[in-house]
């Protein structure tokens, strides 16, 4: 599958897309279930703290392959099951402070035992957008979303 990610000019959105080979339900389930989210991250790759609720939050981390740590840490505003997440997400690590973003999963399912994932992540600019995703977030999404895929055919 492939996975299509859009970023308009003159926007502060990008919008990553992937169908999925599974009913939305267990698409979800990876989203929002701690144990299963772990198994598709790139590793090594651990929660410091996860609570997946409305207003919880989450912290993770992971060493690069510079030998650095790093890491994401954000709040879950809205989770309706099995069909969208809202939360922020700030990435941890770099030597100066990055403004949260503000993601939306949502999952839908466009036939029997497929599912489209549509991640919409608002940046604070544009500019913060573009380095986004001009840091490899193609290839960090096509390995993410293919060991997702792995992860769905052992559930």
């Amino acid at each position: 599958m492939t996975t299509n990610i859009t970023a308009e000019k003159g926007k502060q959105d990008i919008w990553i897309e992937r169908s999925f080979n599974a009913n939305k339900s267990l698409v979800f389930r990876l989203l929002v279930e701690e144990d299963l989210i772990i198994q598709w991250q790139v590793q090594p790759f651990t929660f410091k703290t996860f609570e997946g609720k409305n207003g919880g939050s989450y912290e993770s981390e992971h060493i690069g392959p510079d030998g650095n740590t790093y890491g994401f840490k954000g709040v879950f505003h809205e989770i309706i099951p099995n069909e969208r997440i809202i939360k922020t997400s700030e990435f941890i690590g770099l030597p100066f402070k990055v403004i949260p973003t503000l993601e939306i999963h949502s999952v839908e399912e466009t036939n029997t035992d497929q599912t489209q994932l549509t991640i919409q992540i608002i940046c604070n600019n544009e500019e913060v957008r573009d380095a986004m995703v001009q840091h490899g977030m193609q290839q960090q999404f096509d390995t993410l979303f293919s060991n997702l895929d792995n992860c769905l055919k052992t559930i």
